[in-house]
């Protein structure tokens, strides 16, 4: 393995002689996160696994790439797993490839596995997350129904069959026949046919008969946006998969359930005591599952209180179901929200993964609305806790630094002010040349660089990159520097990384994904592609992926029809794509199905967020579903003593049942308070009265929640006179005549 300091590809898997990108293949225990030592192994493993799967056996031609790439990718897990047990690599395929895959793959203008090729320009296409990690997830589902013993003899015996030949998709489906059994209508071939040679995939609408373990299955195409179902290509397969629909039961019944066709399959679980029903084991299937609302309900209530007899992957899947079919408006949005309060007892990363890209990817919808202040303070609660337990300390186990980098990373974002000031004494620290923990640094910097108002820490760490050896590290500057929220900083950025000379053409897309990751700047950014494209395009060619991909990866975040129209209209003044023409189809369904997005669930979200928010007092606005309706206000002036003494009775209306009433407070000393419910008269039991300053709410906390209805807040207070002109001030003038001041 050699690794090369100026390497377009990330790894190459030459017959004997593998090339890396430094980056991307040297590791330094002092220097390199954990995160960079697993990226390591992992490409490592990847171009090894090709000695056997693209090397050894070679696809045909190029419409069986994932022959090549699939296995690749499947594989590394394995030879990881094996190496390093301790990193629980293969639970970690459901958020690094089969949850990335289905992202893409729920787009109408994605592609199936076995594309026809014609064009250069297509093969170059192709070099994606289906044939990568889709094709990886279906290998992955296909181990499971056939089992790990003949999934191995079947590969085994494909590969010694075609050593040093070329192979089809046919003949392994062929060797994996023989060695599961599984032959005639129902043989692996006509299974695989249907996950290989149409797009997409489906989500299975399960139901229960009443009082009775049997159910109904139903299958049906999933797309993120269902109004694209009447418009969708053709497809030899007509959206019918062969799914194998597991499932596991709160008494340990498991099994596998076989749906064919597009009709409603019944069937019966074997089992006496039935509580609740799990379906998509682990999710090693490529397919969602919806279950009807008590079935929702029942995995939520389990979540909540006995998470633990679920696998981590299993907990992953109904977030990750929910909120995909939630975002499609299959299902509400409210059951992922529903169940994502559970993970105040979560400990496992994947999980945590899961439900972080989840949330990003509503907060990227929502940006600008103010709804995602909502959601910052529902965020900033959820990980509390954990961001307290965990913080900043040098961890040993693996997993726990990687869930440590997630509830930082999501801490800091939801303004959690103890995380964003750690954030900033590291970076602090750095500047003064002291060392971070590698797994911390990335964090340190990324935020340090977001927070600071001085121009001086960009340049310092900009003249750090240009320093620095170890590739690594280098990286790392890379992916900060773009995350200032100084505009100028940004379109000097942007200049300098066009400089062949500074920036690696190689590096040059971590420059600019680090600044389209950044909200704040994206104009910009759109700007810059706009204006730069023709020398772009001359720098990197249309055949590259990488800049159709760049392209993609900051429009899909727009959300408005002004940025849908300037698409067009670029689209429309370069359309010559190259390997970029799905990306940009793709890009432009994005957009469409965000701006419906927001149209549609916008405010369903809003409403959860306010009337379940556990802790409101992090947003900034007062509660709608508290609405003041009548003040009764006694102020006492103590001249004398620069204070004042007061009563207040206010009136307010729940029109949603809530523990939380908030009353903005502002230098009171509150000596009473009192809630009565005017229904009935009773003084209302309080749990807790605190004040939150950073939002000037007084915070008052009851013992359960209360029904809809009125509610009157008596309070007595002391405060002190303002000493500027606003509140409640004193102020004094001196009389021309007599001198006096009155």
């Amino acid at each position: 393995m050699v690794a090369i300091p100026d390497f377009s590809s990330g790894a190459m898997e030459h017959w004997g002689l593998i090339t890396f990108r430094e980056a991307y293949l040297l590791y330094d225990p002092e220097k390199s996160s954990i995160q960079s030592q697993q990226s390591t192994a992992d490409l490592a493993a990847h171009e090894m696994a090709h000695m056997w799967f693209g090397n050894l056996v070679t696809m045909e031609w190029w419409d069986d790439l994932w022959l090549n790439e699939g296995f690749a990718t499947y594989m590394k897990y394995k030879g990881v797993d094996e190496q390093h047990p301790e990193w629980n690599a293969l639970s970690k395929f459901v958020t690094n490839d089969l949850h990335i895959a289905m992202k893409l793959d729920s787009f109408a203008n994605s592609h199936p596995i076995v594309q026809p090729v014609f064009h250069p320009d297509e093969i170059t296409e192709l070099f994606d997350k289906i044939s990568y990690a889709k094709g990886a997830s279906i290998l992955r589902m296909l181990e499971f129904f056939i089992g790990q013993e003949n999934f191995r003899n079947g590969i085994s015996n494909f590969l010694k069959k075609h050593k040093y030949k070329n192979a089809k998709t046919a003949d392994l489906w062929e060797e994996l026949s023989n060695t599961s059994g599984l032959q005639g209508n129902r043989s692996i071939s006509s299974i695989m046919k249907t996950w290989t040679e149409q797009m997409g995939f489906p989500y299975v609408t399960i139901r229960k008969y009443q009082n009775s373990t049997t159910f109904v299955a139903k299958q049906e195409r999933f797309l993120k946006n269902v109004q694209r179902q009447k418009r969708q290509a053709e497809s030899v397969h007509k959206y019918i998969w062969s799914i194998p629909l597991s499932y596991i039961t709160n008494d340990g019944k498991n099994g596998i359930v076989w749906i064919h066709d597009d009709k409603e399959t019944e069937f019966t679980i074997p089992t006496q005591n039935l509580e609740w029903v799990k379906f998509n084991v682990n999710q090693t299937g490529y397919y969602l599952v919806n279950y009807e609302p008590d079935g929702w309900k029942k995995l939520t209530d389990l979540l909540l209180t006995n998470y633990e007899v679920l696998t981590p992957e299993d907990r992953a899947s109904l977030l990750f179901d929910s909120f995909f079919l939630g975002q499609a408006g299959i299902i509400e949005t409210d059951i992922f929200l529903t169940m994502t309060k559970y993970l105040k007892k979560e400990t496992h990363v994947i999980p945590w993964k899961t439900a972080s890209d989840s949330f990003s990817r509503i907060i990227e919808l929502l940006e600008n609305t103010g709804i995602e202040l909502l959601l910052q303070g529902y965020i900033k609660d959820l990980t509390h806790d954990l961001y307290k337990e965990l913080g900043w300390k040098i961890l040993d186990s693996s997993l726990d630094s990687l869930l440590q980098a997630t509830i930082i990373s999501m801490a800091c974002y939801s303004r959690n002010q103890v995380c964003l000031s750690d954030a900033t004494q590291n970076f602090q620290n750095w500047t003064r040349g002291e060392k971070i923990s590698p797994n911390l640094r990335s964090l340190a910097l990324k935020y340090g660089i977001q927070t600071t108002e001085k121009e001086s820490d960009w340049n310092n760490m900009w003249s750090k990159y240009l320093t620095e050896k170890s590739p690594s590290e280098k990286r790392e500057y890379l992916m900060s520097l773009g995350r200032t929220k100084q505009a100028h900083m940004i379109s000097k950025y942007l200049e300098l990384s066009l400089d062949e000379s500074i920036v690696r053409s190689q590096d040059f897309f971590i420059a600019l994904n680090s600044m389209t990751n950044n909200p704040v700047e994206r104009p910009l950014v759109w700007n810059f592609i706009r204006e730069k494209w023709p020398i772009l395009v001359k720098r990197f060619t249309l055949n590259s992926r990488n800049l159709g991909k760049a392209v993609k990866a900051l429009c899909i975040t727009f959300t408005t029809e002004k940025q849908l129209k300037e698409m067009q209209d670029f689209f429309s003044k370069y359309p010559d794509a190259g390997a970029g023409k799905r990306g940009r189809l793709q890009a432009l369904e994005a957009v469409q199905n965000n701006i419906y997005w927001i149209k549609t669930h916008s405010n369903a979200v809003k409403n959860w967020l306010e009337i379940e928010n556990p802790a409101p007092w992090y947003y900034h606005r007062l509660p709608l579903h508290i609405i003041p309706e009548h003040y009764d206000l006694t102020l006492y002036p103590m001249l004398n003593s620069d204070v004042f003494n007061g009563t207040v009775a206010i009136t307010v209306r729940l029109t949603a049942p809530s523990k939380f009433f908030l009353v903005h407070s502002v230098k009171l000393n509150i000596s009473k308070t009192e809630v009565i419910s005017e229904y009935d008269g009773q003084v209302v039991e309080l749990e807790d009265t605190f004040e939150y300053k950073e939002n000037n709410y007084l915070v008052l906390k009851a013992g359960r929640k209360l029904p809809v209805g009125k509610y009157k807040l008596f309070f007595e207070f002391q405060g002190p006179f303002i000493l500027v002109l606003e509140g409640l001030y004193k102020s004094s003038y001196v009389n021309p005549d007599t001198k006096e001041r009155r």
